[in-house]
């Protein structure tokens, strides 16, 4: 088949997403592809994706999240493939996967996809800067650069014959719990409401306070700490100085430079 277009989504919370993202639209443009992007990070950019054809492409860039895709783009109605192919590309910051790439493939298959491959991209950490530090770099924009000249290779030469295969194909890992970034002082708020209107999950207030039964539908995915432009936003020192404890023992553990990889097939 020849592709039409390509559309890049992305949701990039602390904008690790966003350069992978970035990298892989030059790549495609490399190649001569109409390619065009589209933010997936709040509910109402989710409300108007793209309407895909048989002949155009879908490459979702997205934060994994403790080994999983954010609740929020699973729970995503409005996103139907119509036909058209996908790609899955997993960001992650330098640890591991796990169960985000096939709990992707899944849900795009179930939107009317037809999957094309899935792959595994490192960029820095979003809790723990030392992971992934500086990337992607200059290696993994060749990398990007090349992978997208293979996507337009294998999906239109309709040589997706392989079927793609996990290690680990049982019931997902379970969600991690996380606890909610606060504002640190009221009197140096601006009230811009910019974390209220970036919340993937549409739970922060125009006061940036949130309803404590909302609470535990945070993501972690710092997003309001990212982008509060007075810095005004942080995690509960309990949970900061419990969070370190635990990323500096990840990062023991993760110090070693990941590479990207990607698999072709079909879901």
């Amino acid at each position: 088949m020849k592709i039409s277009k390509v559309y890049i989504g992305y949701m990039s919370p602390t904008g690790g997403v966003k350069k992978t993202a970035r990298l892989l639209h030059a790549g495609f443009a490399a190649a001569g592809v109409n390619c065009g992007s589209f933010n997936c990070l709040t509910p109402a950019q989710r409300q108007l994706p793209p309407t895909f054809s048989a002949d155009d492409v879908l490459i979702l860039c997205f934060p994994v999240f403790a080994g999983r895709v954010p609740q929020c783009l699973t729970d995503w109605p409005e996103l139907q493939g119509n036909g058209s192919h996908a790609f899955a590309a997993a960001v992650y910051g330098n640890r591991a996967c796990e169960d985000a790439p096939r709990e992707m493939l899944d849900f795009l298959k179930a939107h009317g996809f037809n999957i094309a491959g899935y792959a595994e991209l490192v960029a820095r950490h979003s809790l723990e800067p030392r992971l992934g530090a500086g990337r992607p770099n200059d290696q993994d924009e060749a990398y990007l650069h090349q992978l997208a000249a293979d996507i337009v290779k294998e999906i239109e030469s309709d040589d997706l014959t392989e079927t793609i295969t996990f290690k680990e194909m049982g019931p997902y890992k379970p969600y991690g719990s996380w606890v909610q970034p606060e504002k640190i002082s009221p009197e140096n708020c601006e009230h811009c409401h910019l974390c209220a209107k970036i919340c993937p999950v549409h739970i922060i207030d125009a006061d940036g306070s949130t309803a404590p039964e909302l609470k535990s539908k945070c993501l972690g995915c710092m997003a309001c700490v990212t982008h509060c432009r007075r810095h005004n936003r942080a995690l509960p020192p309990a949970a900061a100085k419990a969070t370190t404890e635990k990323m500096n023992k990840i990062y023991a553990l993760n110090q070693e430079p990941k590479p990207n990889k990607a698999v072709f097939g079909s879901w």
